[in-house]
Order: structure tokens, then C-alpha cells, then sequence
């Protein structure tokens, strides 16, 4: 069916309502009735700023630290990393256009690559001793963790979660290992909270840069260099646990870049050495394992890349618990699997289950790339209720990810938008 160009509205200029030239649209669908306005979910400016031991412990022991590593001298020395996220999520774009699987990835990394800094997070890596790391396993069954309370550990790794703040916003990702300990913040919430921080290394400082401005290339080469240091010297310090992470950041800059079989081939290399290091059923495997499953999916090689997705979203089930955030991306990309499949049973079922889970997280969270991604699950779900002739819930949804889209994009009226205002009127036009 083909839309009039001149039937469809422009975005809103306010990024908390939907614009008064548009009556149908003065309003939040009965869908959205009773949820909190998604731009409630954005981090206040004179917050107070996080405590790292805070962050670590569940508990603020000192006064806020100016440096993302101060007060973890009695954890051992902490080795400072950049940690780059994928596509992760793949969206099925506009209903009009039925795309082909590569255009679905290309269209989804379009709304990535208009503010590159969205997918970094900073990180850094301790070591623990077996008391300390007894202290650190405590803490991790307090209140805070608000994904996977009703899990037990029953191995050697502890689990990873989001954290919540004082004011009730998930920002912080912990991982620990037997010998371990990982803490990744996001660079928006980074910023916020440690605007003095000293410990950003010249080197990591440049690649934000590169990255800031979208000079991948020269991204690139730095982490070559710091890849090649790693993996000549793979005892010294945490060389061997940062390699897998540096290797995987190099294939993002080269899903960027547009270089897909290099991307390819570097997740392959990344998921290998985080393997080595981490062990196969590591969260950090999975975020390679649903990357390399992506890339398949945009060659058509749905069976390989299904198996992936599914491996991924075992291991985020067992350590991080069936209703943790991270294990929606896994879900979602099945579904789309399924969607070109023409299983369409069970993609519904999947992108159900997928927005279920990250609609949920993203009411805590305050990063611009977990609301992507909930605008994603949103139109994913949308498109196929219009497959169903469900018009009335398929409008609902794409208004709502109108919303989530306009508190991150503001007035930038890109292709995103568009596509969701698309799949708003096609919707409206077999309802009306």
C-alpha cells in the first residue's frame, strides 16, 4: 500500500507530546494510559553525584569520589577499559518498505550512528582476593539488585545486574568473577557523575574522540595498537580478559565503518578470547555470540544465526536470571529470525516476550540506547499486531514508540521518526 507523503506529520517539536496539528494524536493510546511518560526516565542535571564504592558495595562508606576508580586501592589495582556495545537489536523498519534482512540491520544501525558516544560504556576490572570477593558476593544479594533476587548462584561466577540509585534509576552493570571484578557505567551516566575524573587514560580519551566524531578508522587503529599489545603479553596484568573486549570493540568500529565481513570476523576472534578468559558461559561471550548472530542474519543465514541468538539468550538466562534486561536483545533477534522465516507464531510470541522484558527495564533505566532499544521492541511488536489486523493495538504501539523516540531524537526528524510516523499512518488508515 503505498502512503501519501503529504498524510503523514511532522514530528513533534516538543519531545514530551505529541503535536496539536495532529488530533488523534493529542493523547496516549489506552495502551499507554496508566505508564509513566517516558521522558520521567531521563537522569535529573543536579542530581547527586554516585559513589563508586556505592556502586560496588550497595553502600556509601566515604564522600563521593571525583575519580570513576578512586577508593578501590584496597581492591587491588584497577585497570581502566572502554567497552562498545553492538547493534544488539534489530528492527524491522517501516511496514511499507518490507525490507530485505540486510536493510533491516542497516536501517537499525542508522539510528546508532547519529550519536556513536550512545553505545560506549567506561569500565574498569579488579582484582579480588576470596575474602574480599565474599564481601563483594554479600553485598551482591542486597536490596539494589533489582534483576535476578529469586536466582541463586551455583558456580564459580557471580551474576551481573543493573544497580538502582537513591532515585530509583538503573545505571550500573556488575560482573564478578572468581578472581574478577568488572564495573561498566555508561559514558551519558559517566559523564554525569565523574565530570573530574582523572583516571580516563590520553589513549581512551582520543577514542572517545574518534568515536565522538565518528572518525572510526582512527578508532581503529588505536585499538589495534592496544589489541596487539594484549595479545603479545597476555599474562601482564588483565591483558588477557581485556583482549576478548578490544577485539570486540574493533568489530563494532567496523560495523560503523560498513566493513561487515571484517566485523564478522573480528566478533568471531572477540567471543574466542572472552571464552579463553572469562569462560563460555560469560554475559560477555553472549554480547559477542548475539553480534555475530546479527551479521548472519543480514547474509540470510537464518539457521546459524538463530542458533547464536539462542545460545546467547541461554547464557544470559542462567547468569543473569529469565527476566534480566539483557536477555531481551536474544529474544527480539529470534523473532526477527522467525519474522523472515515466516514462522509468525512464533515471532509474535517472541517479540511479545522481548518487549515485555525490556519496557520493564528501561521504567528504571536512564541511558538515550536502553529507550532505542524499547522503541524497537515497541515497533517490532506493532508490526506484527498489524499483521494480525490488530490496527487499533498496532497504532497504540507505534504512538507509544514515537514518544520514547522523540525524548531521545528531540527535534531531529530521521529516518526513525519517520518510519514510526509511517507505521502510525498505515495503522490508522485500515483502523479509521
Amino acid at each position: 500500500m503505498a502512503l501519501d507523503a503529504s498524510a503523514v506529520p511532522q514530528a513533534a517539536t516538543n519531545a514530551t507530546k505529541i503535536s496539536s496539528t495532529s488530533p488523534q494524536r493529542q493523547s496516549l493510546p489506552k495502551q499507554s494510559q496508566g505508564r509513566v511518560p517516558w521522558q520521567s526516565y531521563r537522569r535529573s542535571s543536579n542530581k547527586e553525584k554516585l559513589s563508586f564504592i556505592k556502586t560496588i558495595l550497595g553502600e556509601c562508606l566515604c564522600e563521593p569520589p571525583v575519580s570513576f576508580t578512586e577508593g578501590l586501592g584496597g581492591f587491588g589495582r584497577p585497570t581502566q577499559f572502554i567497552e562498545l556495545h553492538g547493534i544488539e537489536f534489530i528492527g524491522l523498519g517501516a511496514v511499507s518498505d518490507e525490507l530485505s534482512p540486510p536493510q533491516r540491520i542497516t536501517e537499525t544501525l542508522e539510528q546508532l550512528i547519529l550519536r556513536p558516544e550512545r553505545l560506549i560504556s567506561v569500565g574498569v576490572l579488579v582484582d579480588k582476593d576470596q575474602q574480599q570477593q565474599q564481601q563483594i558476593s554479600e553485598s551482591a544479594q542486597q536490596p539494589l539488585i533489582v534483576q535476578n533476587q529469586h536466582q541463586q548462584q551455583h558456580h564459580h561466577q557471580q551474576k551481573a545486574s543493573k544497580t538502582m540509585d537513591e532515585d530509583g534509576i538503573l545505571t550500573e552493570e556488575r560482573q564478578i568473577l572468581c578472581d574478577k571484578v568488572s564495573e561498566t557505567v555508561p559514558l551519558e551516566v559517566y559523564k554525569q557523575n565523574y565530570p573530574n575524573d582523572a583516571s580516563m587514560s590520553k589513549v581512551h580519551q582520543k577514542i572517545l574522540d574518534y568515536i565522538t566524531v565518528k572518525k572510526f578508522d582512527s578508532a581503529i587503529e588505536e585499538f589495534n595498537r592496544e589489541l596487539n599489545v594484549q595479545m603479545a603479553r597476555p599474562n601482564r596484568g588483565n591483558n588477557k580478559y581485556l583482549a576478548g573486549i578490544t577485539a570486540h570493540n574493533i568489530a563494532v568500529m567496523h560495523v560503523l565503518s560498513g566493513n561487515c565481513d571484517q566485523a564478522l570476523d573480528m566478533y568471531r576472534q572477540a567471543a574466542q578470547l572472552k571464552e579463553s578468559a572469562f569462560g563460555k558461559d560469560h554475559p560477555r561471550v553472549a554480547l559477542s555470540l548475539n553480534e555475530i548472530g546479527i551479521q548472519l542474519f543480514a547474509k540470510g543465514e537464518f539457521e546459524e544465526a538463530l542458533a547464536l541468538f539462542f545460545h546467547a539468550k541461554r547464557i544470559h538466562e542462567h547468569e543473569l536470571g529469565v527476566q534480566h534486561y539483557k536477555v531481551s536483545p536474544g529474544i527480539n533477534n529470534i523473532a526477527c529470525c522467525n519474522f523472515q522465516m515466516k514462522n509468525y507464531k512464533n515471532a509474535m510470541i517472541m517479540f511479545q516476550e522481548a518487549f515485555d522484558l525490556q519496557h520493564n527495564a528501561a521504567k528504571g533505566s536512564s541511558t538515550e540506547l536502553d529507550l532505542l532499544h524499547v522503541a524497537i521492541a515497541l515497533s517490532n511488536l506493532g508490526y506484527m499486531k498489524l499483521r494480525i489486523k490488530e490496527y487499533e493495538e498496532a497504532s497504540g504501539l507505534f504512538e507509544e514508540a514515537l514518544l520514547v523516540q522523540q525524548s531521545v531524537f528531540g527535534d531531529d526528524h530521521n529516518k526513525a521518526i519517520q518510519d514510526t510516523l509511517s507505521n502510525i499512518d498505515f495503522a490508522n488508515a485500515f483502523h479509521s
